[in-house]
């Protein structure tokens, strides 16, 4: 609204920029949301709840890897976007140092019986820059193609890398069990199986 330009302009002639820039093609007002954590960036950004689409062009303070969080997409090496936003929609960003190339799962052991714990470790492959802090969401599926939630779990990598683990059941089938580790920023993600014998 007509206060929020008149902040907006008053700190621009005091010196002082946002962050993130943000700017739409019509009167439809956007609220920012910023987290750092350590060289990263995470951005996210509401459109108000009033009818109509609007078109978004965001500007961010340096060139980062970005990427669309919520569609687990990569946008490249930029210090912009732009996105169509209607009413009431958000879009999050998160901006790296470095692009991640991939997730790695590495089961401890290959093959294990069933009541025995499952012990796995997670990690991203980054280019660039030393790993920072991420957030995996780990899935298990069954030999029968279908999920086990209650062996699902959300795990967090201070650098990049973090360990996780379930305990089978001793009626679990046997078959070949598969570990997928998503990174929560990116969308990338890895998996690694294990067997699970009789």
């Amino acid at each position: 609204g007509p206060v929020r330009q008149l902040v907006a302009q008053v700190l621009s002639l005091a010196g002082i920029k946002p962050s993130v820039e943000a700017r739409t093609g019509d009167d439809h007002e956007l609220y920012i949301a910023r987290y750092l954590s350590g060289e990263a960036m995470y951005v996210g950004v509401l459109r108000d709840r009033e009818e109509g689409r609007s078109h978004v062009s965001l500007r961010f303070p340096e060139r980062r890897h970005l990427y669309d969080t919520r569609a687990g997409r990569y946008l490249g090496e930029t210090d912009r976007t732009e996105v169509l936003l209607d009413a009431g929609k958000c879009k999050l960003y998160a901006l790296l140092p470095y692009r991640v190339s991939a997730v790695n799962v590495r089961p401890q052991a290959a093959s294990v019986q069933p009541g025995e714990e499952v012990q796995y470790l997670v990690s991203v492959d980054v280019s660039g820059a030393e790993r920072g802090m991420h957030a995996f969401r780990i899935e298990v599926t069954g030999p029968d193609g279908q999920r086990r939630e209650y062996y699902g779990a959300q795990l967090v990598g201070k650098k990049g890398a973090t360990a996780g683990s379930f305990r089978l059941a001793r009626n679990d089938p046997a078959g070949t069990w598969t570990i997928t580790a998503t990174d929560i920023a990116t969308g990338v993600t890895g998996q690694a199986t294990v067997r699970v014998g009789e």
